[in-house]
């Protein structure tokens, strides 16, 4: 699933974390965007700080941190999935890729999690 989409010549969901609830633990991130843009350094950083409350904050939601960007987010089975995304990119479209990441997710962790059982298993035949 690409961040990086783009309408005009913006980036549009700037940067996505996936955390544990209970603490804001991130367990996976997409790569920090290299910028002199100070806007998106302090949302980043807020971000992290905000998935810490997420444990007292309703299942999904929008949240605006600025004039120009938001925060949206989905959590669900202990695990918080968060975009940090521009004003002008549709909430809709947010939540979608947000659904999209935590099925990959979801997805990935299952596989490895059957991937350990069956090695498991081979190691005590």
């Amino acid at each position: 699933v690409s961040t990086q989409s783009t309408w005009g010549q913006r980036k549009m969901i700037r940067t996505t974390l996936i955390a544990r609830t209970s603490d804001g633990t991130i367990l996976c991130e997409t790569p920090q965007e290299v910028t002199a843009d100070r806007t998106y350094v302090q949302a980043y950083h807020q971000s992290k700080q905000f998935l810490k409350t997420m444990a007292t904050q309703p299942e999904s939601c929008s949240v605006k941190f600025n004039e120009n960007m938001f925060f949206h987010y989905v959590s669900a089975d202990g695990i918080t999935y968060l975009a940090l995304c521009e004003k002008n990119y549709p909430q809709p479209y947010a939540f979608a890729f947000l659904k999209e990441v935590k099925e990959a997710f979801v997805g990935a962790e299952l596989k490895k999690s059957i991937w350990q059982s069956v090695s498991r298993l081979q190691i005590k035949n």
